[in-house]
């Protein structure tokens, strides 16, 4: 498995892809189902941007 070195705005991106991916954790689902249903749309818009940030930094910085 190869490293990439990061420089500072990769780090950036690859610390603010960890915070929406910890804020996704299933623990936090609301009982409620109408909340839940909303819950689940903001949970999958915060994964595909966690996605989108760790492929920028793959991809060096092309979006």
């Amino acid at each position: 498995m190869s490293r990439i070195d990061l420089d500072a705005d990769d780090r950036r991106l690859v610390e603010h892809a960890r915070r929406l991916l910890a804020e996704i954790e299933p623990e936090a689902r609301p009982e409620d189902e109408d909340a839940a249903k909303a819950w689940q749309v903001d949970r999958m818009g915060k994964a595909l941007a966690a996605i989108d940030f760790l492929l920028r930094v793959i991809d060096g910085g092309k979006s």
